[in-house]
C-alpha cells in the first residue's frame, strides 16, 4: 500500500508554483534592482512595508506601485493614505519609525523615483532602504536573502507646506532687480552648509562632473576617498543627478560614496581594534566610528532646487 500511494500524485506541484509565480510582482513584471557594493540591512522587519516600483511593458504606461502584495497597486496621489494604513498597523509609539524597503526596477526614470519620494516626504515617512542585490556576488539581485538589505536613505528636509507656497509665489515674480537673502530654516539645507568642507557630483546618461568638470568613475573614487578621508566628519557630499538618469545608474553612483565611506570605516576599526566593522553591532567602538565617518550626503529635495533657482 505505501508503495502504491508513493507513486501517486495528490498534489499538483506544478499548479501550486503557477500560482506562486503568478502573485509574484517580481516574475509578474520581470522586476530587477540595480546592486550595490555598500549594504545595510533592515533589523527589525516588524517596522517595514516593501513598496515596489515597476514598468508594464504591456502598453508601455507610466511605472505601476504596489505596496506589498500584486493586489494592492497605489497610484501616487494615493500615497498617504496608504502610508497612513502601515502606520495603523504599528504601536502608536512607533509608527513614527515605519520603512519603506524600496523594491524599484533599475531601468525607471529618475524623475518618477523622484516625484515618489516627494510624495513619501509629504506623507511624513522619514526613512527609506533602497533594496538592492549584493554586488559581485554569485547570486541574482533578486535572491530572497538580499530583500531586507541595501541602501538607507532619511528623506530630510521634513516637507513644509508653507515653503511651497513661498515658492509658488516667489516664482512669479521678477528678481532681476533684486536678491533673495535667506534666513535659517529647517525647511532647507543650504545655509548650514556654510561651514563644511563641500564637493559636488552630478550625474546624466553621458558622464558625471565634480564641481562642473567631468571625470570618471575611477578617478572619481579616488577623489571622493581622500576628500572623505581629510576632511570627515567637516565635510557634505553633494550628490543630484539628472531626472533621465535610471535608477540603476544612480544606484551606482550613489553606491560609490557610500562605499568609500564603509571603506574608511573598515580602516579605521581594523587599526584602532583589530576587527573589520561589520563586526560592530552596538557599543563604543561603532559609535566612535561612525562619528569620525558619518555618512554627509545631500540630495536636494524639489523644492530646495526651486529656491537655489530663485538664486
Amino acid at each position: 500500500m505505501s508503495f502504491a500511494f508513493a507513486l501517486k500524485d495528490f498534489v499538483d506541484v506544478e499548479k501550486i508554483n503557477h500560482n506562486l509565480l503568478k502573485n509574484s510582482i517580481e516574475y509578474s513584471y520581470d522586476l530587477e534592482v540595480p546592486s550595490s557594493q555598500s549594504h545595510q540591512r533592515i533589523e527589525r522587519r516588524s517596522l517595514v512595508t516593501d513598496v515596489y516600483v515597476v514598468s508594464d511593458s504591456s502598453n508601455g504606461s507610466k511605472p505601476l506601485i504596489f505596496f506589498n502584495y500584486i493586489d494592492s497597486r497605489v497610484e501616487l496621489e494615493e500615497i498617504d493614505k496608504q502610508l497612513n494604513w502601515e502606520r495603523d498597523k504599528l504601536d502608536e509609539f512607533e509608527q513614527h519609525l515605519l520603512v519603506a524597503n524600496l523594491h524599484i526596477d533599475k531601468e525607471l526614470p529618475m524623475s518618477f523615483v523622484n516625484e515618489l519620494k516627494y510624495q513619501f516626504r509629504k506623507a511624513g515617512l522619514q526613512k527609506i532602504l533602497y533594496s538592492t542585490g549584493r554586488k559581485y556576488s554569485k547570486y541574482p539581485s533578486n535572491y530572497p536573502g538580499f530583500k531586507y538589505s541595501g541602501i538607507w536613505k532619511s528623506l530630510y528636509p521634513k516637507y513644509y507646506p508653507e515653503f511651497e507656497a513661498f515658492l509658488d509665489s516667489a516664482e512669479n515674480l521678477d528678481f532681476s532687480r533684486y536678491s533673495i537673502r535667506l534666513p535659517d530654516s529647517p525647511m532647507y539645507r543650504i545655509n548650514a552648509l556654510k561651514g563644511y568642507n563641500r564637493i559636488e557630483i552630478y550625474v546624466n546618461n553621458e558622464n558625471a562632473t565634480l564641481n562642473g568638470e567631468i571625470v570618471s568613475k575611477e578617478k572619481l573614487e579616488q577623489i571622493v576617498y581622500q576628500f572623505i578621508k581629510n576632511y570627515s566628519p567637516n565635510y557634505v557630499v553633494i550628490f543630484n543627478v539628472d531626472d533621465q538618469v535610471t535608477y540603476g545608474r544612480y544606484i551606482e553612483y550613489l553606491d560609490l560614496i557610500y562605499a568609500r565611506i564603509d571603506q574608511l570605516r573598515n580602516e579605521m576599526s581594523i587599526d584602532l581594534y583589530k576587527q573589520p566593522f561589520d563586526y560592530w553591532y552596538w557599543g563604543e567602538e561603532l559609535d566612535t566610528i561612525k562619528f569620525r565617518y558619518p555618512r554627509h550626503i545631500i540630495e536636494w529635495t524639489q523644492e530646495e532646487k526651486r529656491l537655489i533657482k530663485l538664486m
